[in-house]
């Protein structure tokens, strides 16, 4: 009815509960950290709902903000164990069939360099530690690899943008940006003066 199409990632609170949909908290592929942080951030407005404050009022997602910042700082200085970074994809074709590499694709490679073949159906779980390498094999350490790799060094900057994804899918119903979320601040506007 109003051309949009349909809702197909939301998260709502009411007299039911939480009901969460489509969002990376739901999303069999989302690494347990961006899980976490994302669930966290939806119990803070959980939580203010509960206890009567108004979440729309920018105090309210300045703290999911800063909760978000917190979380990156503690990836920017390595402390996150490597495993609550781990992606999970389902295969769904062949190593030969893919035209295009992605982060699916360089996993498959990886395993079959180091002589295992992961078959369309199964998973494929890893770490992204180089997204732009040249070499698309290494950019990716299979999960079984994580604990033979001590100076292991993640990708900062592709974890970083799933958080702020995250972060954004929580805050922006209030009018954030991804932007604005990665600055760590919302520009005033007339809406809050209201």
């Amino acid at each position: 009815m109003h051309g949009a199409g349909s809702l197909t990632k939301y998260w709502a609170y009411g007299t039911k509960g939480l009901k969460v949909r489509g969002i990376e908290s739901r999303q069999h592929s989302t690494c347990e950290w961006v899980k976490n942080l994302q669930d966290s951030a939806l119990q803070i407005m959980v939580d203010c709902v509960d206890n009567g404050i108004d979440v729309t009022g920018k105090h309210v997602q300045s703290t999911i903000c800063s909760l978000l910042h917190e979380e990156l700082l503690r990836l920017d200085e390595h402390q996150i164990p490597p495993k609550e970074l781990v992606i999970t994809r389902r295969v769904t074709k062949t190593l030969e069939q893919f035209t295009v590499s992605t982060t699916t694709h360089s996993a498959l490679l990886r395993a079959n360099a180091l002589g295992h073949d992961i078959l369309p159906g199964r998973k494929a779980r890893f770490v992204v530690v180089k997204c732009d390498s040249k070499d698309p094999a290494d950019r990716v350490i299979l999960l079984e690899e994580i604990d033979n790799s001590p100076n292991l060094r993640i990708d900062i900057a592709y974890y970083r943008e799933l958080a702020v994804r995250a972060a954004w899918a929580i805050l922006a119903p209030y009018g954030w940006t991804d932007s604005e979320i990665a600055a760590g601040n919302k520009a005033t506007t007339l809406f809050d003066f209201q």
